[in-house]
């Protein structure tokens, strides 16, 4: 059991799952509500978001900084899927 909960506790895992939830959300938005497919480029931009968490993360410097936690990053990954969806909805 700590295993499991030393393994949930990583920045990398957390920012990961983060990043499949908005992929699963945008995937459901574009299936069940505008039913069309995903955009390649709006598919990606949770994914750009986790890159440019691990470009952060890779920097020695930025350990204390508030963008280099988890949260910061998930909570930027669901403001992107919002604006997709904003988009979509009210502007096409």
């Amino acid at each position: 059991m700590n295993k499991i909960i030393n393994f949930f506790k990583n920045d990398h895992i957390q920012v990961a799952l983060g990043t499949g939830a908005c992929i699963l959300i945008l995937a459901f938005f574009f299936k069940k509500v505008m039913h069309t497919r995903v955009p390649g480029l709006e598919s990606a931009l949770p994914g750009l978001a986790l890159a440019a968490f691990e470009a952060v993360k890779a920097k020695k410097g930025s350990t204390d900084r508030f963008w280099s936690r988890p949260w910061f990053w998930n909570l930027t990954m669901l403001a992107i899927v919002g604006l997709v969806i904003v988009r979509r909805l009210y502007f096409m």
